[in-house]
């Protein structure tokens, strides 16, 4: 089955309807109730946990100009769902996906259809199922530069709720270790944030800001960066290159910085496919 997975729903909307650009509140709290469905211990230890949680799910992946964004039938809108825990992964391949697709999704207070599910890289490259022994693997050539794309709003908290919009790296290589020190049982060199501080540059970036607004949900205005970045590894050590290569693989299923369970922080990296996949 495999500790890891990234699915990807492409569901179709029941009506026309105009609802806010920015659907990620609601598909966290659509994820939640689904959850509470049918593991309803779960759905509560889930909410209720402090920190980092053990799943992120995007708004629909299209498109938007201004804070409202008109859906047609016409049309399926890409929701891209994953879980960083083999206990959910196993709930959410075995039993959330079969519900949603006799149930659907509902959203903003629109029910969608779901009419396909990807979980195959072949197909979609944002999708797959791994153990995180695999995101270990070393691809055939290692290189010492790192390129990474940020697909929605990624920040930062650094002091209270003051966020910080950019890529640092290590907020963005200590947030992703964070992660997976809290939902992995395969250890990481225990100071590979500070190996990150001290061993990582930026090379090269291509950046804007996206304003994502939160205000019909009381939340306000968020700034994040999006785009790509090439981070630089200057150590030669092979222990912190695995290390850090794997922790920019693992942002495919972990996300990025804050409000990853709200479409904020999706990310991967584009690196070589780990040749020895034993959870696909």
């Amino acid at each position: 089955m495999g500790d890891l997975a990234s699915v990807i729903l492409h569901v179709r909307p029941s009506h026309t309807d105009t609802v806010p650009a920015w659907l990620g509140r609601s598909a966290h709290a659509w994820f939640l109730d689904a959850l509470r469905q049918i593991q309803p211990d779960l759905s509560v230890a889930v909410h209720d946990a402090s920190g980092s949680k053990p799943f992120t799910i995007s708004s629909l992946l299209v498109e938007t100009r201004g804070d409202l964004l008109r859906l047609t039938p016409r049309q399926t809108y890409p929701l891209r769902l994953t879980t960083l825990h083999p206990d959910l992964t196993r709930l959410m391949i075995g039993g959330l996906i079969p519900r949603w697709l006799e149930t659907g999704v509902q959203l903003h207070s629109q029910h969608f259809r779901v009419e396909q599910v990807i979980v195959d890289p072949a197909l979609d490259a944002r999708t797959g199922k791994l153990n995180y022994a695999d995101l270990l693997a070393e691809p055939p050539e290692p290189g010492r530069t790192i390129k990474m794309t940020f697909l929605s709003a990624t920040a930062f908290h650094k002091t209270g709720d003051i966020s910080y919009p950019l890529p640092s790296p290590e907020l963005v290589f200590g947030s992703l270790q964070d992660r997976w020190t809290r939902f992995s049982s395969v250890p990481l060199p225990a100071d590979v944030k500070a190996a990150a501080l001290a061993n990582v540059e930026i090379d090269s970036y291509t950046l804007r800001t996206q304003r994502v607004s939160f205000e019909r949900a009381g939340r306000g205005v968020f700034n994040g960066f999006v785009g790509q970045v090439t981070y630089r590894l200057t150590t030669g050590d092979a222990l912190y290159k695995q290390a850090v290569t794997a922790l920019a693989r693992y942002a495919l299923y972990a996300g990025v910085g804050v409000r990853t369970t709200m479409g904020l922080g999706q990310a991967r990296a584009l690196l070589p496919v780990p040749q020895h996949v034993s959870g696909a």
